[in-house]
C-alpha cells in the first residue's frame, strides 16, 4: 500500500524567535520542481525532509502559490516538506 503524502509550506516568524506561525498546503509542487530548485540531502531523493526556503527558492515558488507573497523570506523562515496525509 502506498502512502498518501501532502506538501506543505511550514512559516515560522523571525520576530518571535521562530514561532510557529501557519501550514500552507502546496500539493500543487511537483517532485519534478522541488529537485530543481533544492539539492536534495543523500537519504532523501523523494524530498519528504524540511528543506528551508531561501530568496532565490521563493521567487519561484509564488509562481505556484499565490499566498506565499504574505511571507517573505526575510522576515519569516520558510520550509517546505512532505507529511503522511490522514
Amino acid at each position: 500500500m502506498l502512502m498518501k503524502i501532502e506538501r506543505l509550506i511550514t512559516v515560522f516568524e523571525k520576530k518571535e524567535g521562530g514561532k510557529f506561525f501557519r501550514e500552507i498546503n502546496v500539493d500543487v509542487i511537483n517532485l519534478d520542481l522541488l529537485k530543481k530548485l533544492f539539492k536534495h540531502f543523500d537519504d532523501d531523493p523523494d524530498y519528504y525532509r524540511p528543506y528551508q526556503i531561501e530568496q532565490r527558492q521563493y521567487n519561484e515558488l509564488i509562481k505556484y502559490v499565490n499566498e506565499m507573497e504574505l511571507y517573505p523570506p526575510t522576515e519569516y523562515y520558510i520550509f517546505i516538506e512532505a507529511v503522511q496525509a490522514n
